[in-house]
């Protein structure tokens, strides 16, 4: 896994990257502040890969696991050119984080405050509002997008890769532990809430593990509200 995720570093982190990643990777670690990689990759074949495997030889750690470093992945889902707008209203920004109890435990409170703390300008402009989903069931997603179709959708949780494939580690309503949601399930939870966020805009980030559900949402000619 390690050998693969090197390759991975390799195609993204060139000589120049390498070298810049170094620096302000040094110039963090003196200020105690952490580093966050934001990744969007285009065509879909590359973008299909398990990014979060993603791994730094020269230091030892994987970009997702590390404590120091905050790797996104964003799955740009283009706005058509007839529903380019300006907007009026604030930007509805949903954020579901994800705890299911067979994982490793994550604070969501923790992780809401610190999104929060990071968009504090544009919230106390009034320019973005927030929602958070704190358990992250089906039941729960669902509700949020029939009660608001958002613009942007932040994942928070863990990512698994396994048979070639990646998943997001979503809440199983009945367990509590992990339901392995793939792209196409992922995808399909907006369909079943009757948004059209795949073709209207949406802006999904998660961490990597589910990489192309852009092209599955093309695929659904889901249509723009």
């Amino acid at each position: 896994m390690k050998q693969f995720g090197a390759k991975l570093y390799d195609i993204v982190f060139t000589t120049k990257i390498h070298t810049l990643f170094s620096k302000s990777e040094a110039v963090a670690r003196e200020k105690k502040q952490k580093i966050r990689i934001r990744l969007t990759i285009e065509p879909d074949t590359l973008a299909s890969l398990p990014w979060e495997l993603t791994y730094c030889e020269e230091r030892g750690y994987f970009l997702s696991t590390n404590p120091s470093t905050v790797l996104s992945h964003y799955l740009n889902l283009s706005l058509p050119k007839n529903r380019v707008r300006r907007r009026n209203t604030p930007l509805d920004m949903l954020i579901i984080i994800a705890n299911p109890e067979d994982q490793t435990p994550l604070n969501p409170d923790e992780w809401e405050r610190m999104i929060v703390n990071a968009l504090d300008k544009p919230l106390d402009a009034g320019k973005i509002k927030i929602r958070t989903i704190k358990r992250a069931t089906r039941k729960e997603i669902s509700k949020a997008l029939l009660e608001q179709q958002p613009d942007i959708v932040q994942f928070v949780g863990h990512g698994i890769y396994h048979n070639g494939k990646g998943y997001l580690a979503l809440v199983d309503d009945r367990t509590g532990n992990t339901w392995e949601v793939d792209d196409e399930r992922f995808s399909n939870i907006f369909l079943g809430a009757g948004t059209g966020a795949c073709r209207a805009g949406t802006r999904i980030e998660t961490g990597g593990c589910i990489t192309s559900a852009k092209p599955y949402c093309r695929s659904r000619n889901l249509p723009p509200r």
